[in-house]
């Protein structure tokens, strides 16, 4: 719908990611198995959001402030229900990964983000 030009540009930007990415992890490289890439535009076409909007709780100054941010969590009043991914955090890609730590260390109740740098240590150490 958007032309040879722009899906080509899109491509050309994906394929320069992913090879970064292989370059930082060579043992990725022949696991692929699908290859796609979204921008906002996309985003805008597949949901109908007029603006390119991103999914979840919106992205406004409203969010930030100290009252709300506290009232991001993973834990819910629902018995073994759990929130996760940016809503439970913030915005974007890291914030979904922040979330799924958050949400990891409520349903575990332990620090995963300790286990994680401790793994780190050991792994290092090991070299």
């Amino acid at each position: 719908k958007r032309g040879q030009e722009y899906q080509d540009l899109k491509m050309a930007l994906a394929t320069r990611i992913w090879e970064q990415a292989c370059r930082l992890y060579p043992q990725i490289k022949d696991r692929v198995e699908y290859f796609n890439m979204a921008t906002p535009i996309t985003t805008k076409c597949n949901i109908g959001a007029p603006c390119g909007e991103i999914y979840g709780l919106d992205h406004n100054m409203a969010r930030f402030q100290p009252d709300m941010l506290v009232q991001l969590r993973p834990e819910t009043p629902v018995p073994n229900l759990y929130l996760t991914g940016q809503d439970a955090s913030t915005c974007g890609v890291t914030g979904a990964l922040y979330g799924g730590l958050f949400s990891a260390c409520a349903v575990l109740n332990r620090n995963v983000f300790s286990d994680a740098i401790n793994l780190q240590k050991m792994l290092a150490k090991n070299k």
